[in-house]
C-alpha cells in the first residue's frame, strides 16, 4: 500500500478537528445530521458519540461514558488506527498490527449494536438526545 506521508498528517489534523468539533458540539444545539435519526426519529448506535468525544477532549470521562459507554474504546481505536496508518506510510507495517486492528474494529461494531439494543430495551435512548 503506497501512501504519501501527508496522509498521516491529514489524519492527525482530522482527529484534532474532530476533537474541536466535539467540544463545540457538546455546547451548541445544531441540526441533526444523523440520517438514521432523521429518518426514524430514533438515535442510531453511534448517536451521542460526537458529544462524548467532546467530553473526552475536555477530560470529563464520566460525562462521556454517560452519553455513550463505548466512547473511550472508540477514541482509543482511532488513535491506534492512526498509528497503524503511520507505520504503513513509513513502510514499517506489521501484519499483526493490521490483523489486531481489524478484529478490534469488528468487535466494536458488534458492541455498538449490542449497547444500542440494550439501551433500546431499557428505554435509555432518550438520555442521549440533545
Amino acid at each position: 500500500m503506497s501512501l504519501r506521508p501527508w496522509w498521516w498528517l491529514a489524519t492527525f489534523l482530522g482527529i484534532g478537528g474532530s476533537a474541536v468539533l466535539g467540544v463545540w458540539a457538546r455546547t451548541a444545539e445544531g441540526p441533526i445530521v444523523c440520517f438514521f435519526r432523521r429518518a426514524f426519529d430514533l438515535p442510531c448506535p453511534g448517536c451521542g458519540m460526537t458529544r462524548a468525544f467532546g467530553y473526552l477532549a475536555s477530560g470529563e470521562l464520566g460525562a462521556a461514558v454517560a452519553l455513550h459507554p463505548l466512547a473511550p474504546l472508540v477514541a482509543t481505536e482511532i488513535v491506534a488506527g492512526w498509528l497503524v496508518l503511520g507505520l504503513v506510510v513509513h513502510g514499517k507495517e506489521s501484519p499483526l498490527g493490521r490483523w489486531w486492528l481489524e478484529r478490534c474494529l469488528a468487535a466494536s461494531g458488534f458492541l455498538l449494536i449490542a449497547v444500542w439494543m440494550g439501551r433500546l430495551a431499557i428505554g435509555d435512548l432518550d438520555a442521549i438526545r440533545p
